[in-house]
Parts: C-alpha cells; structure tokens; sequence
C-alpha cells in the first residue's frame, strides 16, 4: 500500500499447510508446478510454515535421504532398478504393504543455487518411494484413494493437481485447474473413465476444492453438482522476487513494449490452449500499441496466422495421405497373405496298400531279447545266493 504497510493477512505461525511436490519434482517443470510455487510463497508470506509431500525414493538411511532426494530433483527421478520381472514381483509384494513416509533432514548440507527457482522455502519435507505412480495403481486396481499416514501431520493438506491419495488426521484440500480432459477428451491422452471417477470421488470427499478460474468452476459445479461453498476460485498467479520496476525497464527496453500496451501469452500451441479466442479477445481489445504487429508490416501477426493456417492445411492434407497410403499398404499385405497362405490337395485319403508301422518282427525279436537278459540277470543272481547259502 501506499503507507509501506504489509496488506497481506496473516495466520498463526503454528498453522502448518503441506503441498505435493508431484509436478515440483519434474525436470522441467509445467504450469501446475509454477502454481505449486506460487501457492507455497503465497503460505510462507502469510506466516505459516511449509511442507512438502514429494513421491521421491530417498531410503531407510536418514544420513542418505537430503542427498537422494536433491539428486532427484536435479537429475530427475531414477527409474525402478532390476530386471522387468523383478520389478513386477516388487509391485505386486508392494500393494500389501503400507505405504512409508520418510522426513528427508534440510542441514543445509547442499548446494541449492541451481533449484532455488525451482521449490519454495520449505520448513519441513516428506517423501515416500514413488508415491504418485502407486497411488495410481492402487486407484486403478480398487477404485479408492491411496492413505498415507504421518507422524505430526500438517493442518491442512494441499494436493495442488487431482491425484488419487488422500492423508489420515488432516483436511484434504484438492485443486482441479480444468476439466480440459473431459471437456476436449481428443485434445489429452488422459485415461477418461480413471479421471471421471477420479474427480468424483475428489469431489465427493474433499474437504475442499479450488480451482483457478471462474470458468472451471462453473464447469466442475456443472458437471459433478458439488455446491458453490465447497469450492472456491483462486485464480492463476505467479510470483517473482524481482522489483517491478525493473522488470517494467527490462520488457520496455528490450521489446518496445510499454505498460498495459500488450498481452503476453506463454505456453504450448496445442488445442485445449484456445490461443485462436485469445487472439481473437487481443483484437477486441483495440490495444492501439500493438493493433500496427496485428495487422500491418512485415513483422505483422496477421501476416504469421496466415502462414500458420496454410502449414496446419498442409498438415491436414497430408495427414489424409499418409492415412490413405497406410490403408491401401495394409490392404495389398493383407492381400499377399490369402495369396502365400493356401493348401492344396495332391491325392485323396485311402487306405494304405502296405503299413510301414508298427514294425511286428523288429519289436518282437527286441522284446525276446530284453526278456532273454532279464531272465539271465535272475538266474545269475539267484546262483549266488544258493553258492553263498552252501
């Protein structure tokens, strides 16, 4: 505010709220993990203490368990060791066994430069062995949530993306961004009945829901009929520790741009982003500064959509090709083997003018023989016994 004074409310500095780390953990990263963030600055710049609930395999040995898990978060989650066959024995043993929550010790031991963007400021971190690919399975296999047991459990437990697992003695608050799965199922790859049942029973059990705009919300309450006080808009927010101003320098000077006299869009070109309506609320919006790039000059964007619609055409065209050409390839293999594959009958089926087998002489004179040996064996042995009895 003006007066310099803090306009963020506070909590009690005892409250403890957790978060998953299940997008946090990934290389790369996506947008929940930068919610992930932002939510985790958003709970320690209201005073609360932080944890995290991160489904890296960190061990028994709490001397190991900092180093395993920064490892992972550098270099990305190992995969399971053994052979396929091993690995599937452990699962199956696995599904028996409760899943164990290890506390991983911040000593400050290691060198965090390079993943201080990556995680918030957490006061206490939890990890079980690749949690998330298990509750998975576990929801696949029964139908339920995953639960997890820890000792001094949080207040509140943020699962910050619709994951099938639940944590025993606290509330568990669960984020749906969208319904994009449901809503465009062409556009994922999501298992659709898995996810339908998944957001049910979030739905159904969860202490709370949040979402990150009015639309999915009004697409959850729509959909599923849970009722307007249970679920709640936060709205999508990043954080940055750079100074405003000097960011407002920074675009300014770089791109030309100045304050409210343009629109940044950041993300993947793909169909559930609509960047064709955002496009279309940009022109709407008569931005004078940048209405000149929409449709005029060489750098124009109207210039660029042009040439993104007749590459997509392109695309179409010969997308039908290859689905053509795949067709008829498959045809003319289906047609070469009724060609190759045939049987033909050389003679009917009569009775033989001679049998070749059994062989009755050979098999009679073998038995003679093997009788012959076995009643001289007998003989023998008994001789023996009448030597030895005289």
């Amino acid at each position: 505010m003006a007066d310099g004074r803090d306009w963020r409310p506070r909590v009690d500095a005892d409250v403890r709220i957790a978060i998953d780390g299940f997008n946090l953990a990934m290389p790369h990263g996506t947008g929940v993990a930068t919610y992930g963030r932002a939510l985790g600055d958003a709970i320690t710049g209201l005073g609360a203490r932080l944890d995290g609930v991160f489904g890296i395999p960190v061990g028994a040995n709490p001397d190991l368990r900092e180093i395993l898990f920064y490892e992972a978060m550098g270099r990305g989650i190992p995969d399971d060791p053994g052979l396929p066959a091993v690995r599937a024995v452990r699962q199956w043993f696995a599904r028996y066994r409760r899943a164990k929550v290890f506390d991983v010790p911040t000593r400050g031991l290691i060198v965090q430069d390079m993943l201080e963007r990556r995680l918030p400021q957490f006061d206490r971190i939890m990890s079980s062995a690749r949690l998330f690919e298990r509750a998975d399975r576990y929801f696949v296999r029964t139908g339920r949530f995953l639960t997890i047991r820890v000792a001094n459990p949080p207040d509140i437990m943020h699962w910050t993306y619709p994951v099938p697992i639940r944590m025993l003695g606290t509330r568990n608050v669960y984020t749906l961004h969208d319904l994009v799965p449901l809503k465009l199922p062409y556009a994922t790859l999501d298992r659709k009945r898995l996810y339908y049942r998944m957001i049910q029973a979030i739905v159904r059990d969860a202490d709370h829901v949040c979402t990150v705009s009015e639309s999915s919300r009004g697409d959850v309450i729509a959909q599923f009929g849970i009722a307007g006080d249970r679920i709640t808009n936060t709205y999508q927010s990043v954080s940055t520790t750079q100074p405003r101003d000097d960011r407002l320098g920074d675009i300014t000077a770089v791109f030309g741009l100045k304050p409210k006299g343009y629109f940044l869009y950041y993300g993947a070109i793909e169909p559930k982003k609509n960047v064709g309506r955002l496009i279309e609320a940009y022109l709407g919006s008569q931005v004078a500064a940048q209405s000149a790039k929409l449709a005029g000059g060489g750098n124009a964007i109207a210039a660029g959509l042009g040439d993104y619609e007749r590459l997509r055409m392109q695309q179409e065209f010969l997308s039908k090709r290859y689905d053509a050409a795949s067709a008829a390839f498959e045809a003319a293999r289906q047609q070469a083997v009724r060609q190759q594959l045939y049987v033909v009958r050389i003679v009917d089926a009569n009775m033989p003018v001679r049998s070749e087998y059994p062989k009755r002489a050979l098999s009679l004179l073998t038995l003679f023989i093997a009788l012959m040996v076995l009643y001289g064996l007998g003989w023998l042995v008994a001789a023996g016994v009448r030597e030895h009895a005289s």
